[in-house]
């Protein structure tokens, strides 16, 4: 692509490449007139990509804050490669940190308390992230925080960015209204930035699944543990407010950035506590009181039609679906009925060109592990008739 030495549009002089993604490579550069470092974001992406960043530098255009990183300049190299510049910023990311050398509960509560600070200044002009995770939090070495990539921020001026249906983000990090397509808010970045909150304090991921109907079905339906169960220097105040930030309806959550902010003045101090370094582990989520239907739906090919109701349709097209389910296990004719009624409501939802497991589960998160399973063992088999099982505790 680029190497050091190399000049760019006359006025930036590459010194070298700093990170790759999916989309874009970035360089640290200097401007040949003022000796200034800056970060040099080379696009590698489609049209896609640099309309999401010409509308990321026109939505932060009026703010100075340099806890909000926004794009100085766009132009295009001589290859008619597109790039951004934006200022250089040294330190860490949330992500790295959280690996190595790791957060203390004091470090994590501070850290979280600024990012919220940060992101009142983007709400109070109606712009949303939608994209908060600790790859996006960055850490200066004064301990300052600064947030980057509003590359899929939503602006005052947009009732919506995605169609019914659609989910933009990062799965883990995302709110059920944003996973289901929804209308979104300033609390939808409440849900994400708790997620973090979560992880820092404990040392694990919020939700975590190895297939994606795993993921986003914990997400919507299940709960994680009390953060005191895994973090117990945490005062009940921090308890309650990182459940209230995770609540799935976001009309229970703290309304935007400054109202976590202000809950995180009134907390109590913390105890600096351990320092947690992120692993891979998965916590245990609590079992429901009340018996469901889990349905999982993988494509037999390379797509699938959308999902009908209840089910939910994922980005990889396949889909998934939870109902109640009737508790008793005897031979009652009614409900037996009962049963093949909600199985062959979830067959017709989820579609004839997807592989179906489902499940009747007291715990949803061990619902959606096996049925993930057995739909893709199913769709690989080429399989047509669903998968069923009983995964009740009382059956086991």
């Amino acid at each position: 692509m680029i190497a050091p030495g190399d000049l760019i549009g006359d006025a930036l002089v590459v010194e070298g490449a700093v990170g790759r993604g999916g989309t874009a490579v970035v360089y640290r550069a200097r401007r040949v007139d003022t000796g200034e470092r800056v970060a040099l974001k080379l696009l590698i992406g489609g049209p896609l990509d640099r309309a999401r960043i010409e509308r990321e530098r026109a939505l932060l255009a009026d703010v100075d804050d340099p806890r909000l990183v926004r794009v100085l300049e766009l132009g295009t190299t001589d290859d008619d490669v597109a790039y951004a510049v934006l200022p250089w910023i040294d330190g860490q990311s949330l992500d790295a940190r959280a690996v190595e050398p790791g957060v203390t509960a004091a470090e994590a509560m501070a850290v979280i308390a600024a990012a919220a600070d940060a992101l009142a200044v983007a709400h109070a002009r109606g712009v949303v992230h939608r994209d908060l995770k600790p790859a996006h939090l960055w850490q200066r070495p004064d301990g300052a925080i600064a947030i980057l990539d509003f590359g899929i921020a939503r602006g005052p001026d947009d009732a919506r960015l995605t169609h019914s249906g659609t989910a933009i983000g990062t799965p883990g990090y995302m709110a059920p209204e944003q996973l289901l397509g929804e209308a979104i808010a300033p609390a939808t970045d409440v849900f994400a930035l708790g997620c973090i909150a979560y992880e820092l304090l404990t040392g694990a991921p919020t939700f975590s699944g190895s297939h994606p109907a795993v993921l986003r079905g914990k997400v919507l339906w299940t709960e994680p543990p009390p953060l005191d169960a895994h973090c117990p220097e945490a005062p009940p105040a921090l308890v309650t407010l990182v459940a209230a930030m995770l609540a799935k309806d976001p009309a229970r959550r703290p309304a935007d950035g400054a109202a976590v902010a202000a809950a995180f003045a009134m907390l109590p101090p913390i105890p600096v506590g351990p320092r947690r370094r992120r692993g891979h582990g998965e916590l245990a989520t609590a079992p429901s009181t009340v018996p469901h239907w889990i349905a999982v739906g993988v494509p037999r090919g390379a797509s699938a039609a959308p999902a009908a109701a209840p089910a939910t349709t994922l980005a990889d097209h396949s889909a998934i679906a939870r109902v109640p389910a009737d508790a008793t296990l005897d031979a009652d004719t009614s409900a037996a009925t009962r049963d093949a009624a909600a199985l062959a409501a979830l067959v017709a939802a989820l579609g004839s060109d997807r592989a179906i497991a489902i499940a009747r589960t007291d715990d949803t998160a061990h619902g959606l592990r096996w049925c993930a399973d057995a739909a893709t063992a199913a769709a690989a088999a080429g399989e047509l008739a669903p998968v069923v099982q009983d995964l009740l505790r009382s059956t086991r």
